[in-house]
């Protein structure tokens, strides 16, 4: 009786053995397989961002290629985030989780010192009246 259950105690824990082992051979079923690295992209100002390959999830070194492209009157100002730089478009290759994002402020290279664009709220342009008043503001403010 007792080699008996002796037997059944080996055979028990052979049994449990070969399932905490994964069969034995392969891997482990426990053991998820590794999630892709994901990318996240955001904008700050007026403009978008552009990836190439699409998509937000991409396997381990998959090289990706942002570029940044500004709205009317802005213009790309750099990437903060996990990337840095003014380089447009610029290529890396993921290899973990990633966020970017794209910063444009307003190109103020149309405009140069004593020469103003004034527009209304509403996009029309002031008349004479209006654009001698806001030259007088102007005016004003550069002495203070």
């Amino acid at each position: 009786m007792r080699s008996r259950f002796l037997a059944m105690a080996i055979a028990a824990a052979a049994v449990l053995a070969t399932t905490q082992c994964g069969g034995g051979g392969g891997s482990n079923p426990t053991t998820p397989p590794p999630t892709p690295p994901t990318l996240t992209t955001s904008v700050i100002g007026s403009g978008s961002v552009t990836c190439s390959p699409t998509g937000t999830s991409f396997p381990s070194g998959t090289s990706i290629t942002l570029t940044a492209t500004p709205a009317a009157g802005y213009q790309f100002a750099g990437w903060s985030g996990n990337l840095s730089g003014t380089t447009n478009p610029i290529t890396f290759k993921i290899v973990a989780n990633l966020a970017a994002t794209a910063n444009f402020v307003e190109d103020q290279s149309q405009f140069t010192k004593g020469q103003w664009q004034f527009t209304k709220g509403d996009g029309s342009t002031l008349d004479a009246a209006e654009r001698e008043t806001a030259a007088l503001i102007e005016r004003l403010r550069s002495r203070a």
